[in-house]
């Protein structure tokens, strides 16, 4: 028979809840701001040269952002990628130097960061990407030189690894994504020893069960690429509707897969590879999906009389998975662009390296911030961006996250 706990007293009551809430990193009813009810957001990005990841509190109406007010946390050494879980408790920042994963709570009141019991896990190889499951059971980190680490979060916020991790990828994974119902892992390749070069695309099932690996029938899948400039995407989008895979080609510019959403194996879309206006040689960055599915913001680095960046919008076909060309944006150092959860506003992270063609065409670095025009998808850059930044690196090392 099962008996019903009693507590003692009110007060001892209270102070249970409140050491229960504060040990799994959330806030309770008695210490949220009054706009908690509204579920403020934040926005965290990792300075590599630094170690540290600094914390910052958006503004739902005008997107403009300022700290949490907490000072840069230490992470491990060489910070880059990072990701959140879908609710916006948890903050994942992989370190490529020291080789492990940093993991946090975020206090959803303030924006504070945590480290969980246990941060940093070690990971074998330099670590590229890290992906969260839908359920915020699982994390995945894409490693080199060709592994998927996989862990399962314990009630404590730790982390353990899942049986069988290390998973094996066909080559060197750049980073992955997984489709909104969590059944899919998708990992991005840089090409491995063919000639020539070749961009393939892992696919696994994640088992339900225990969050584990197994490759998708007919994977992995070949990108199409040019001779003379394969290098994989270095980012990926998954369409809302677990739909369409995107992939941000280097050279050749979109790449777009339909997903078979009863087996999660990949069909290229007809016309795909979609080229980006920009002659004669466009660096496809990074890729940020509309939340509703509207629209592709992707950054771009195009060459020719001095570089330039800029973070253009793509109407996207929710239909066919067609992407097209619909106008060039702001955001003059974009080289890493996330989408707001809300659809309203993109952020991007600028270029700090002396010299580069970024940095060098007189426009300032730091973190952009731009309004999405929800009727056409075209973005403008927010007052009082770019915000001036320490964790702004050439050539994707640092790394953004954008909490609901």
């Amino acid at each position: 028979m099962l008996r019903r706990k009693h507590c003692s007293s009110v007060i001892f009551c209270l102070s249970t809840l409140l050491a229960a809430w504060t040990a799994a990193g959330q806030d309770s009813p008695f210490t949220q701001q009054p706009d908690q009810l509204s579920k403020p957001k934040f926005l965290f990005t990792s300075d590599y040269n630094g170690g540290k990841v600094n914390g910052y509190r958006v503004n739902a109406s005008s997107g403009a952002i300022k700290s949490t007010g907490q000072a840069p946390q230490t992470a491990g050494a060489g910070p880059t990628r990072m990701a959140s879980d879908q609710g916006g408790y948890r903050l994942y920042v992989i370190n490529g130097q020291s080789k492990n994963l940093s993991a946090y709570f975020i206090y959803r009141n303030n924006g504070y960061l945590h480290a969980v019991p246990g941060s940093p896990f070690a990971i074998g190889t330099i670590p590229t990407g890290v992906v969260v499951h839908p359920s915020g059971h699982y994390v995945y980190v894409t490693a080199g030189e060709n592994w998927v680490y996989a862990f399962a979060v314990k009630d404590d916020g730790s982390l353990k690894a899942v049986s069988g991790s290390p998973f094996s990828t066909v080559d060197k994974p750049e980073t992955a994504a997984i489709d909104p119902k969590g059944k899919y892992l998708y990992v991005s390749n840089y090409p491995g020893t063919d000639s020539p070069a070749v961009s393939k695309v892992d696919a696994f099932v994640i088992s339900p069960a225990d969050g584990s690996l197994t490759p998708v029938a007919g994977a992995p899948y070949t990108e199409p690429n040019s001779p003379s400039c394969a290098n994989g995407a270095w980012d990926m989008a998954m369409h809302p509707s677990g739909k369409f895979l995107i992939l941000p080609n280097m050279c050749e510019g979109l790449v777009v897969y339909k997903i078979n959403q009863a087996t999660g194996t990949l069909r290229l879309v007809k016309g795909s590879p979609f080229g980006v206006p920009y002659p004669p040689y466009p660096v496809v960055q990074s890729v940020a999906m509309d939340p509703a599915g509207k629209y592709v913001w992707i950054s771009t680095e195009f060459c020719e009389s001095g570089c330039s960046t800029s973070t253009d919008t793509w109407k996207f076909n929710a239909t066919t998975g067609v992407p097209t060309y619909k106008e060039s944006g702001e955001s003059g150092c974009g080289l890493l662009t996330r989408a707001d959860p809300s659809g309203k506003f993109l952020y991007v992270i600028g270029d700090t390296t002396p010299n580069s063609g970024c940095a060098g065409s007189g426009l300032q670095p730091g973190i952009w911030g731009l309004k999405v025009t929800r009727s056409n998808g075209a973005v403008k850059n927010l007052a009082g961006s770019p915000w001036a930044s320490t964790n702004s690196d050439w050539f994707l090392t640092d790394g953004l996250a954008v909490t609901p």
